[in-house]
């Protein structure tokens, strides 16, 4: 269950409706803002996904480009909307994540780990009391995976410490 709560699209989510909360004043027009883009684009993307390819055409390796394509158009709409330049940074700098969770997922890493490692990172770096809860999910996730038998102890363990690694060269390339 955990595995399913923290995945990639609730976990985005969650990360930027944080960044845009921290990033926004007053922060409740900013944060409708990117809820309805995010949301609305991704749901966008899956209902024409599954509409052109029947019950069961989303899969887990068709999901990662759905989103991704949805922080894009999001991010486009956002832009032309006037979202603040911190909300924007932040858009961008999980786009990053996702296209890193793409790549590794290649890998033999646990995909989840980097991807949530990754947003970890990220808010040690701007929100660190955020982070500090994030990497006790971090921790929770990786121990999730390895009971599911998903992933052996060093897969999740590589992959959360790569995701921090990655995250944190964000935090700081997108301050």
């Amino acid at each position: 269950m955990i595995s399913k709560i923290l995945g990639p699209v609730p976990a985005t989510l969650a990360a930027t409706v944080l960044a845009s909360l921290v990033a926004a004043s007053p922060p409740w027009a900013t944060l409708a803002m990117v809820v309805g883009l995010f949301g609305g684009t991704l749901l966008a993307a899956i209902g024409i996904l599954r509409w052109l390819g029947g019950p069961g055409s989303l899969t887990r390796h068709r999901a990662v480009p759905v989103v991704l394509a949805a922080e894009v158009l999001a991010l486009v709409a956002g832009w032309l909307m006037g979202l603040p330049s911190e909300v924007i940074r932040a858009f961008i700098a999980f786009f990053v994540v996702g296209l890193v969770t793409r790549v590794g997922a290649r890998a033999n890493i646990s995909a989840h780990c980097l991807f949530f490692g990754t947003l970890t990172g990220l808010l040690l770096g701007w929100i660190p009391i955020a982070g500090m809860c994030a990497l006790a999910l971090l921790m929770a996730l990786a121990a999730a995976r390895v009971a599911l038998r998903q992933h052996t102890a060093p897969q999740a363990l590589w992959g959360g410490l790569g995701g921090i690694a990655i995250g944190a060269l964000a935090a700081a390339v997108f301050a």
